[in-house]
């Protein structure tokens, strides 16, 4: 292993809004990881049920992302983002860029983690139809 590689970061984690935990790492080619410059990201969710992957896949199948069996672990399936998908989120990215400025010019650091806090609690409401009782 080369001292580059060596130095590289093998694992790190940053618990973010609704408890979800960032995590990162270094992924050199030596350790079997293909780079390729612009789409070397992999982002893992654990969720709870299957109910939920199914619902976050379905949110995106329409020809922004496509599921492929794990080729290791024949209990997992993975969630590609398609060329279609990769479109969408070039797209999104300046406008969020600018939303991102704005508020961050219009808002005091506090305030934001305040409307973040809230968004997660809109977020975690469980909103039954009408008819329906919680």
């Amino acid at each position: 292993m080369s001292e580059a590689v060596k130095n590289m970061i093998l694992h790190v984690e940053l618990e973010i809004t609704g408890g979800l935990i960032l995590m990162g790492t270094d992924a050199p080619e030596q350790m079997g990881f293909p780079v390729k410059q612009g789409k070397n990201v992999n982002i893992n969710l654990e969720l709870d049920t299957k109910e939920e992957a199914d619902r976050l896949f379905h949110a995106l199948s329409d020809g922004k992302a496509e599921r492929v069996q794990s080729e290791t672990d024949k209990r997992m399936s993975l969630t590609k983002i398609t060329e279609k998908g990769i479109g969408l989120l070039e797209e999104l990215h300046q406008p969020m860029q600018e939303f991102a400025t704005a508020l961050d010019k219009l808002y005091s650091h506090k305030e934001l983690v305040e409307l973040s806090e809230l968004c997660e609690r809109i977020i975690a409401i469980d909103i039954k139809p009408e008819g329906e009782h919680q």
